[in-house]
């Protein structure tokens, strides 16, 4: 239990879901540890068909930082995301559920400051923050990180990638599943969503919503192209599953365009993308980043490309069902 004063007391969860991440659930785990070491928080870890040796590997760092007693594990067979979650949350009885991905590395003080904002803003019901890249990334992971802050790369999500991002109020696309404090409820995820079921979460659970760069933690990118470009079409097929508008407006899109000419397509496109190469510019010239106006050109690109076929292989799968 956590006490600020006599009535002010809670309970959080942290729930975690990997497969066989070992290096990045290590890191993962090591920084709970430490911003939770002044707090009685338990850690609800679930196995998603992970291998017996992942499983052995991890129990035993789980002892090397001193976290036994506060994990709990849970077990199956390789669900969707959704389905494993739900899993764990019916075991859980906290007021608070704190979603981690087993990717992300937490500041030390991260829970304290959670509890002093809830302080702040006690009929908040859900709390989130910006996913930032390490430091220590190599030049592509940067590249992925900075493309992803561009508003006209992300749009409203980009917000989840600045640490420069002002507090928002009630904005669904400021928060995300990799770091989330939402207030405990009935309701749970839908169990068939392949990717982005959060946002079904969040548009069920009542307002207000607070996300604020507070809560900021370190995200690690993907190491290579390829598997960003992956990440960006799961990330696409995962957004026609959310709500029926979405497909709506990616008919009407292709429609649209089917329409128009040759020439007409040509000119659209090569607007849009003159609009990402004025915003890259601009962010190299604030930043003064290191990372080559190439490698982020080229991860603005995937992200586009990937996000896009995404959302035509969803829609293609909705069809079929």
């Amino acid at each position: 239990m956590i006490a600020y004063n006599d009535d002010f007391i809670i309970k959080i969860d942290v729930v975690i879901i990997t497969y066989d991440r070992l290096d990045m659930v290590r890191s993962c785990l090591e920084s709970l540890s430490n911003s939770i070491s002044n707090f009685n928080i338990q850690i609800l870890f679930g196995f998603n068909g992970s291998s017996s040796d992942f499983i052995d590997e991890v129990k035993d760092y789980v002892r090397r930082v001193n976290l036994q007693g506060r994990v709990h594990f849970f077990y199956n067979t390789g669900q969707l995301p959704g389905a494993a979650r739900n899993q764990i949350l019916k075991k859980s009885f906290a007021d608070w559920i704190f979603f981690c991905d087993d990717d992300i590395i937490l500041p030390n003080f991260f829970f304290a400051i959670f509890f002093k904002l809830l302080k702040k803003n006690s009929t908040v019901n859900v709390f989130g923050g910006p996913n930032l890249t390490p430091e220590f990334s190599s030049p592509i992971e940067q590249a992925q990180g900075i493309a992803l802050g561009l508003f006209t790369v992300t749009g409203p999500v980009s917000n989840r990638y600045s640490s420069s991002s002002s507090n928002n109020k009630n904005s669904i696309y400021s928060l995300t599943l990799c770091n989330l404090f939402w207030k405990r409820s009935d309701y749970l995820f839908p169990n068939d969503f392949y990717c982005g079921e959060e946002l079904h979460l969040l548009t069920r659970t009542p307002n207000p919503f607070l996300s604020s760069a507070e809560l900021s933690v370190f995200h690690f990118r993907r190491k290579n192209w390829s598997d960003f470009f992956r990440q960006t079409l799961k990330y696409g097929i995962g957004r026609t599953e959310q709500s029926i508008l979405m497909l709506t407006l990616l008919f009407l899109v292709v429609c649209i365009l089917l329409c128009l000419s040759a020439a007409v397509n040509t000119m659209l496109i090569f607007g849009y993308f003159s609009c990402i190469l004025t915003e890259v510019c601009i962010c190299k010239l604030k930043n003064k980043n290191k990372v080559s106006f190439f490698l982020i050109f080229t991860a603005a690109f995937i992200i586009q490309f990937g996000y896009c076929i995404g959302l035509c292989v969803g829609l293609l799968r909705r069809l079929k069902k």
